[in-house]
C-alpha cells in the first residue's frame, strides 16, 4: 500500500517539487518543528488510487509540498512555471497569479467555514 501511495502522490505531484502526504507531514513536523530546515504549504486534497482487499479504491489525502524557502509565495512560484512551459508574456503571468491567489483565498475560506 505504501509503494501505491508513494506512486499516486508523484503522478498527482508538481514538477521540482517535494510531494508528500499528511502522515509524512505529521511525522516531519513532530521530528523537527521549530528548526526552520523544513517549511511546506497545504497542497489540499488529491484524489489517488490506493489498493484495498485486492480492489484499487480512490481515495482523497491531504498534501503538502515543500516550499524552496520560508518566504516564498507558491502562487508566484506556479504561475512561473506555468507561463515558462506556454511561452507566456508578463500581461498572462500576472493574471495567473491573480488567479492563483483568488483560488487559494477561497480555499483557505472554505476551511475555515468547516
Amino acid at each position: 500500500e505504501i509503494i501505491e501511495s508513494v506512486k499516486a502522490l508523484a503522478q498527482t505531484g508538481v514538477h521540482g517539487r517535494m510531494h508528500i502526504s499528511e502522515s509524512t507531514y505529521n511525522e516531519i513536523q513532530k521530528e523537527y518543528e521549530g528548526s526552520g530546515l523544513y517549511d511546506f504549504a497545504q497542497r489540499g486534497q488529491v484524489e489517488i488510487k490506493v489498493p484495498s482487499d485486492g480492489e484499487s479504491v480512490k481515495k482523497k489525502v491531504t498534501t503538502w509540498l515543500l516550499k524552496k524557502d520560508p518566504e516564498e509565495n507558491l502562487a508566484d512560484s506556479f504561475a512561473g512555471e506555468m507561463a515558462a512551459c506556454i511561452g507566456a508574456d508578463t500581461e498572462v503571468l500576472d493574471d495567473m497569479k491573480e488567479k492563483i491567489q483568488e483560488l487559494e483565498a477561497q480555499l483557505d475560506a472554505a476551511k475555515g467555514s468547516r
